[in-house]
């Protein structure tokens, strides 16, 4: 049986992060279960290796990927529950495994870990790390040396794998090494983010040193409180919200004053939902996608549908696309397809662009009702073209193989050059006449610019000049047209010297 559930794995994670989650179930590789837990890879931008542990009744997830650094459960820890949950066998049983530990000899007992180690690479490497830690001195006077930048960088990983072995005892001593990397860590020129993810790491690990080991509630929200006024924006509050309970989290609001994010983070924590719309409602530039997903969360889904929708009336266009995702996705969760491309369709009425489009195309053809859609939201285009210029129409249409109802788009309602450019590369086997006037148009535009770059753009249009007129057999034309070029533009060497290089 499995120990635990997907409504556990949502709680954890939180509703949009689930959601996420899902949808990369199809990325986990290498699933396997452990004595007390499931590992696993999850391929998204890059591979991350994730641990889900049985913690206390209840699951401790771990994932190398950056969101996943302050303790939070994301959305490559849920697919790998939710992957476990669909088709991974039964984990080991603990009790089974410690009565036969509990029957071995000492000398049985180190053959076995010595053998298992030579097995293991991650398994001796801990075991090294603790033997070095005896023999090299103390614990604590390797956390004071990671203040020097050389052994920040060579000792960090193995200073904290050595702090997690005993997370209670060492909390003080964790607290310490947050302390000395954050002295250090932001002025690192390390372009591969070791050094940031090993601080981060760090704060992690005192903020579940916490959970077990509590600390003053009052203190530990006053260090997190001048933590955040040293170095804004690296510690997260909720994974310390175990620790600080609810007279800590008030008194952190309260030590935040001004600071609105950390404010935020507290009264978030505190699970008090009407307190956090009030606090976001108001920051002059509301997070209406916050707010909305707040309430969701909370389980007060028609408030945030509510709310939602009314911000995406009163807000900008450029302002709605991340409210439309929201909607969108709490429709599709409440099984509400028809709501959902409604809400996708609505936003496309207001932002007429091939990316709104495209949302709505993928969604529709995977409810199989895409055809009727279509149409609306063509003229939808078409009327906006009308307007200002049919750059989003052409894009669209090209994209769906109608090239010449693109041309014929530029040609009614005009375009930008680079759109112009794009229709006529599609165009220009069935229409080289027509083609030849907008390379003509572009290539003499580009030489204005009176730069290399320009002259550059200038020669390829030039070369797609050639080919039509290939087409049109008008060669000599093409050589009269070049030998114009060339004649007004004699004061330009550089302009030249490109043609020359290009043969023309």
């Amino acid at each position: 049986m499995t120990w635990f559930s997907e409504d556990e794995l949502r709680s954890l994670a939180g509703n949009a992060v689930f959601q996420r989650g899902r949808g990369m179930v199809g990325k986990v590789e290498d699933l396997g279960g452990l004595v007390d837990g499931v590992t696993a890879v999850v391929v998204g931008s890059e591979p991350y290796r994730v641990g889900l542990k049985h913690r206390g009744g209840t699951i401790e997830a771990r994932c190398t990927c950056p969101f996943a650094a302050d303790g939070a459960v994301c959305k490559h820890a849920v697919a790998v529950g939710l992957a476990w949950l669909r088709g991974g066998k039964p984990v080991g049983d603990q009790a089974v495994v410690r009565k036969y530990i509990d029957e071995l000899t000492k000398d049985e007992l180190v053959d076995l870990v010595l053998n298992e180690a030579g097995r293991d690479a991650s398994l001796l490497r801990r075991l090294s790390l603790r033997a070095m830690a005896k023999q090299t001195g103390t614990l604590s006077g390797r956390v004071d040396a990671l203040e020097q930048e050389q052994a920040f960088l060579e000792d960090a990983r193995d200073v904290l794998d050595l702090l997690e072995e005993e997370l209670a005892e060492n909390r003080d001593l964790i607290r310490r090494a947050v302390e000395v990397m954050a002295q250090v860590a932001p002025d690192i020129d390390d372009e591969s983010g070791a050094a940031a993810a090993h601080l981060l790491r760090a704060i992690a690990l005192y903020a579940r040193a916490c959970a077990v080991n509590r600390p003053d509630r009052q203190e530990l929200a006053s260090w997190i409180a001048g933590f955040e006024k040293t170095l804004p924006g690296w510690l997260q509050v909720r994974p310390f919200a175990e620790a600080l309970e609810e007279d800590g989290l008030r008194h952190l609001v309260e030590l935040a004053g001004d600071e609105r994010k950390l404010r935020e983070q507290a009264v978030e924590a505190l699970g008090d939902v009407d307190e956090l719309v009030n606090l976001l409602a108001e920051d002059p530039r509301v997070d209406h996608v916050r707010i909305a997903k707040a309430l969701y969360d909370a389980g007060r889904v028609d408030e945030a549908i509510e709310r939602a929708e009314h911000s995406m009336t009163e807000l900008p266009a450029t302002r709605c696309g991340e409210l439309a995702e929201f909607l969108v996705s709490v429709h599709l969760e409440a099984d509400r397809p028809d709501q959902a491309s409604a809400v996708l369709e609505r936003f496309l009425w207001r932002s007429p662009t091939k990316q709104a489009y495209d949302q709505l195309k993928e969604l529709c053809e995977r409810l199989g009702t895409w055809p009727e859609p279509r149409k609306r939201v063509l003229r939808v285009l078409r009327a906006s073209a009308r307007e200002r210029q049919a750059d989003q129409l052409i894009d669209v249409l090209l994209a769906e193989g109608e090239a010449a109802q693109a041309w014929d788009a530029a040609a009614e309602f005009g375009c930008s050059q680079s759109a112009w450019l794009r229709v006529a590369d599609q165009v220009a086997e069935a229409r080289p006449a027509e083609v030849a006037g907008v390379y003509r148009l572009l290539a003499t535009d580009c030489v204005k610019q009176a730069s290399r770059d320009g002259y550059r753009q200038a020669v390829v249009l030039l070369k797609k000049l050639r080919r039509v007129h290939e087409l049109l057999e008008t060669d000599e034309e093409f050589d009269e047209y070049v030998d114009e070029l060339r004649r007004d533009n004699e004061r330009r060497p550089a302009f030249l010297d490109e043609l020359r290089k290009a043969g023309l």
